[in-house]
């Protein structure tokens, strides 16, 4: 009920619950709950809740939450929670919450709780 197909700006297709797929923007295909794919902005791809992948910028990857990776500013790829590498300004790479290093501006960081309330990477 309510499956949709087509060529389309959000055009939808499949047996699930909320699953898509099409050649639009924001285009969706998948099993799992929120699972999209797609060559815009944000296009995302994956069987977990959220998992993402693309080429924009904040494109995400992954099986676990939050985990990403990309070429845009502020990219991230990691499997632990607010693991994340890049080449931006305050770009961070580590499996551990607030783990980061970078070359970019500030790049020393005294307090984990300092960096995680001030940096944003979204």
């Amino acid at each position: 009920v309510g499956s949709r197909t087509g060529s389309g700006v959000s055009s939808r297709t499949g047996s699930g619950v909320g699953s898509r797929t099409g050649s639009g923007v924001s285009s969706q295909t998948g099993s799992g709950v929120s699972s999209r794919t797609g060559s815009g902005v944000g296009s995302r791809t994956g069987s977990g809740v959220g998992s993402r992948t693309g080429s924009g910028v904040s494109s995400q990857t992954g099986s676990g939450v939050s985990s990403r990776t990309g070429s845009g500013v502020g990219s991230r790829t990691g499997s632990g929670v607010g693991s994340r590498t890049g080449s931006g300004v305050g770009s961070r790479t580590g499996s551990g919450v607030g783990s980061r290093t970078g070359s970019g501006m500030a790049p020393a960081c005294i307090r984990e709780r300092y960096c995680l309330s001030n940096l944003s990477f979204y």
